[in-house]
C-alpha cells in the first residue's frame, strides 16, 4: 500500500497542474491574471484525484486511468497553449 500511495501521488501531481493550467490559461485575461488561482486550486485537485484512483481496486484499471488521466490533461494543456497563441 505505501508504493501504491507514492506511486499514485506523484502521478496525480502532474495531471493537477497541468488541468489547472490548461483552465487558467483558457479564461479570459489569460494566465497572468490567473496564475496564482490556478497554483491555489491544483492542491485540491491533487488530492481529491490521489483519493479517488487510491479508490480503484485493480491495478491494471488503476495504470490505464493514471496514464489516461496525465495524457488527458496535456493535452488540453497543449491545446489551451495552442489557443492561447492565437488569440
Amino acid at each position: 500500500m505505501p508504493l501504491r500511495f507514492l506511486i499514485v501521488s506523484m502521478a496525480a501531481l502532474p495531471f493537477s497542474v497541468a488541468l489547472c493550467a490548461a483552465f487558467a490559461l483558457l479564461l479570459p485575461g489569460g494566465w497572468r491574471h490567473w496564475a496564482i488561482g490556478a497554483m491555489a486550486l491544483s492542491i485540491p485537485v491533487w488530492i481529491g484525484m490521489a483519493s479517488w484512483w487510491l479508490a480503484v481496486a485493480a491495478r491494471r484499471r488503476l495504470a490505464i486511468y493514471l496514464a489516461g488521466g496525465n495524457l488527458a490533461a496535456f493535452a488540453l494543456l497543449c491545446c489551451a497553449k495552442l489557443i492561447g497563441s492565437a488569440i
